[in-house]
C-alpha cells in the first residue's frame, strides 16, 4: 500500500466532496504506518462532517483567537484518549458521591471493607459510565482535524494537537498545498 490507499480512503469517506491538503494526507499517512493512532477514527469524523451528522464529539467549531481565527475544528478521539476523558468528566462531577452512592447500593457503610462484589460495579461506575455520559452528552475530547469551507466544499488542512502551539499550527496550514 502506497499513499493512493490513503488517498483513496479520504475520497470515500468524504463522498468525494472535500480537499485534502498534502500536509493532511502525510500526517494520516504516519499515523497509519507508524501505529500511532487509528486512522479510521478520523475518517470516520470527516465522513460525518462532510454527511451532516457529527453528533458524537463536540460537533464543529471555529477557532476565536488569531492566527487560526476564522479555521474550524472539529475533535477525534482515540483509545488513548480515554484517561483524559475520564479525566475531564470526574473533574466537573463528584466521585466521591459517586462512590458513596454505589456502596450504599450495595449495602456498604463507610468504613466497611470493599468486597470483591463492589468491584465490578464500583469500576463500571468510575469507567464505563463516567465514558459513556461524556459521550452522550457530546463532550468527547480528542485532537483537532482543522479545515476550512472555500465555496461550499471542506478542505482539510492539518490534524492538531491541543499541545500545539497555535503559531506552530498555523505555519504547518500556510505550508499545505492541494494536489488531493
Amino acid at each position: 500500500m502506497d499513499q493512493n490507499y490513503v488517498t483513496e480512503l479520504l475520497k470515500l469517506k468524504s463522498n468525494g466532496n472535500a480537499k485534502f491538503s498534502d500536509v493532511f494526507v502525510n500526517q494520516i499517512e504516519d499515523f497509519l504506518w507508524g501505529r500511532k493512532f487509528n486512522i479510521f477514527q478520523i475518517t470516520d469524523v470527516i465522513e460525518r462532517i462532510e454527511n451532516g451528522k457529527l453528533k458524537s464529539i463536540k460537533g464543529i467549531r471555529q477557532f476565536k483567537k488569531e492566527p487560526l481565527k476564522g479555521y474550524s475544528y472539529a475533535h477525534w478521539t482515540d483509545a488513548r484518549f480515554i484517561a483524559q476523558n475520564l479525566l475531564n468528566h470526574w473533574s466537573k462531577n463528584d466521585l466521591k458521591e459517586k462512590i458513596k452512592k454505589v456502596c450504599e447500593d450495595n449495602g456498604l457503610k463507610p468504613g466497611d471493607p470493599i468486597s470483591p462484589k463492589l468491584l465490578n460495579p464500583l469500576t463500571y461506575m468510575a469507567v464505563q459510565e463516567a465514558y459513556f455520559d461524556r459521550s452522550n452528552a457530546n463532550e468527547m475530547t480528542g485532537e483537532w482535524i482543522i479545515f476550512e469551507n472555500r465555496g461550499g466544499v471542506n478542505h482539510y488542512l492539518t490534524i492538531a494537537f491541543h499541545t500545539e502551539r497555535d503559531h506552530v499550527i498555523k505555519e504547518r496550514i500556510d505550508l499545505a498545498k492541494f494536489d488531493h
